[in-house]
């Protein structure tokens, strides 16, 4: 899926087009979907909408050690979810 992604002529690159057409075309190719996603929908932002995890850089040996780290992640969130449902 990476590689498809990443190859010349993959949806990284096209992708990558279309943004540069929507900049063309703009004068800020973000701020419409801003303003749709961030400022219309009147759920709570920090909570549905910003989430945000900071990493530091982590080295793995192998895939096991990237699923590893994964499912932690996804773990931790979960419990903190639970906190936040109380």
């Amino acid at each position: 899926m990476v590689e498809e992604f990443c190859k010349p002529g993959g949806t990284g690159e096209r992708l990558q087009e279309a943004l540069q057409r929507r900049a063309d075309l703009k004068e800020n190719w973000l701020s419409d979907w801003w303003r749709i996603h961030y400022l219309q929908v009147r759920d709570p932002l920090v909570l549905t909408s910003s989430p945000c995890f900071l990493f530091h850089r982590q080295e793995f040996s192998g895939v096991t050690g990237q699923i590893e780290y994964a499912a932690k992640l996804i773990f931790s969130t979960a419990q903190f979810a639970s906190l936040l449902a109380r």
